[in-house]
């Protein structure tokens, strides 16, 4: 794991809350708990093709996904598909890919996604 100001980053949402270690992904913005699920909205590092710049945060937010308080280890680029995403997760399996198909059926997901309809 990555470092930032000395400090070991964590996907812990424990140690997210406490505000004491920073998020591995980018910088956190907010955690929302909605049932089992926690949506935490965060601008990712920048990156360059597989290099990642740990410390410099890209404009864009993320959505990065707890079930059950534990990390799911997946990102979505939008809160609707980070919610079709956990719920998956959670009722059908861990390598469930029902969140995704889901928003693919939804057009104006698909835009968010950067998914287009095969015609």
């Amino acid at each position: 794991m990555a470092t930032i100001d000395g400090r070991q980053t964590t996907t812990d949402l424990d140690k997210l809350r406490a505000g004491h270690d920073p998020f591995t992904w980018g910088v956190l913005l907010e955690l929302e708990d909605i049932g089992p699920y926690t949506i935490g909205a965060f601008h990712p590092w920048k990156s360059r093709g597989v290099t990642i710049d740990v410390g410099k945060a890209d404009k864009r937010i993320s959505y990065h996904i707890w079930v059950d308080g534990h990390d799911i280890s997946r990102s979505m680029d939008s809160l609707e598909g980070a919610l079709a995403v956990a719920m998956a997760h959670k009722h059908d399996n861990i390598n469930s890919q029902a969140g995704e198909m889901f928003i693919r059926m939804l057009p104006g997901l698909q835009r968010v996604r950067g998914y287009r309809r095969k015609k």
